[in-house]
């Protein structure tokens, strides 16, 4: 977590907010993946913050883990609307990839999303592959 703690630091000497919110955000999400049975406790003081500076760029990532713990908890209808809603502000923050983020992990779910794409009505969940759809565009 150099990253963070540097950030941390640099926001404190800097009094520049941006700078501790990103370190904040980096410490959490460094905590999130490795496990820390601190993250919970990191991540409610970014919440926190970020509810305090209205930070829509932080939120919009925040969003995303509300995501990832949906899923992981097996809520996946909540997920699905949880991704409706992160696209939002992605779009709102002016990610133009935002739909394209959420895509993949909810495709298993259900095959909402690639009815969206262009492989093709003919296509099933059951025979759309990475291969599939790769030989579908060269022609084959």
């Amino acid at each position: 977590m150099p990253l963070a703690s540097e950030l941390l630091r640099a926001g404190f000497l800097t009094v520049r907010r941006i700078d501790v919110l990103m370190g904040l955000l980096w410490g959490a999400v460094d905590r999130l993946l490795a496990g820390d049975p601190v993250a919970d406790r990191t991540e409610a003081e970014l919440r926190a913050a970020v509810t305090r500076d209205e930070n829509t760029a932080v939120a919009y990532v925040l969003s995303a883990v509300d995501v990832m713990f949906a899923m992981r908890a097996g809520r996946l209808e909540e997920a699905e609307a949880l991704v409706a809603r992160s696209m939002d502000v992605g779009r709102d923050v002016g990610d133009a990839d935002a739909p394209n983020w959420f895509a993949g992990p909810l495709t298993d779910r259900t095959h909402v999303f690639i009815d969206k794409t262009d492989i093709g009505p003919s296509r099933t969940r059951e025979n759309v592959s990475p291969v599939n759809v790769a030989s579908a565009h060269r022609g084959g």
